[in-house]
């Protein structure tokens, strides 16, 4: 009978530990607590004009209602930093933190500064992205701006016979660099390896150099129906030869999918 009781005491206190631990706050934010952040200002990393500030106290309460809860984590992610967020009392800089939107699986941390790592829900890209309708991604953009361009390289290299792995310096197209997220590059430059050498720079391009202009992606929705066009001009120069080889790209979305149409001349309505 003690034997049993007390192995029901060991059992009482490890489910207690555990409910406990599922209960935990992160204490490292606590700095944000009673209107100690009167300002927060979040930067696009990659587009640099691009920052919007929040000073309206609640919208600072619930983004710490969202740190509160985030893990510790002893590594972080290895992608490229998407959102630079800044936490401000008064005009002094309180902390800079680093954000890799859309990780959700990995054990990594997404929320980091030099000191610190921290992995924290998808509600965190849900509150950046309300609080600034102009970085909402047009629907459906990924689709059509990453297919268009493996469409691209995939023309060219049936036409021309290409086996060589084209490069293409996706910082380039300036127009889109709001939309460009790590977690969806690294997954577009997995399925084009091989073909498609996306860099950061131009001293790494290899002989066969992609261009990519985005012109413009319009919507508007008829009969509770979404319709769409994608315009875009594609280039990839022979750097040997000084061989160039431009595209159009015309896309609608309509009936529930993208039409895709890619020429090597202009059109008349482009």
């Amino acid at each position: 009978m003690k034997r049993t009781l007390k192995t029901l005491m060991v059992f009482i206190v490890i489910i207690a530990v555990v409910l406990s631990g599922c209960g935990t706050k992160n204490t490292y934010f606590d700095y944000m607590k009673d209107g100690n952040v009167d300002k927060i200002i979040i930067k696009n990393a990659r587009d640099k004009g691009l920052r919007f500030i929040i000073t309206d106290a609640e919208k600072i309460n619930n983004l710490y209602k969202v740190l509160e809860v985030a893990e510790n984590t002893t590594s972080k992610t290895s992608l490229e930093t998407d959102y630079i967020i800044e936490l401000y009392n008064a005009a002094d800089i309180v902390d800079t933190l680093n954000y890799v939107v859309g990780i959700s699986s990995s054990e990594d941390g997404n929320l980091f500064n030099e000191n610190n790592s921290f992995k924290v829900s998808k509600r965190l890209d849900e509150d950046i992205f309300s609080y600034l309708e102009d970085i909402r991604k047009p629907k459906y953009f990924n689709k059509v701006y990453y297919e268009s361009i493996t469409k691209v390289v995939d023309t060219y290299n049936r036409s021309n016979s290409n086996s060589s792995v084209i490069s293409f310096n996706i910082t380039d197209d300036d127009d889109v660099q709001k939309f460009i997220y790590s977690t969806e590059l690294k997954n577009f430059t997995n399925q084009m390896s091989g073909k498609l050498n996306v860099v950061k720079d131009d001293a790494s391009m290899g002989n066969l150099k992609l261009t990519f202009e985005t012109i413009g992606y319009k919507s508007s929705t008829e009969d509770n129906a979404l319709k769409a066009t994608f315009k875009a001009k594609a280039t990839i120069k022979a750097v040997d030869t000084g061989i160039i080889t431009n595209y159009w790209i015309s896309n609608v979305y309509s009936g529930n999918s993208w039409n895709y149409n890619i020429t090597t001349e202009e059109p008349s309505d482009f």
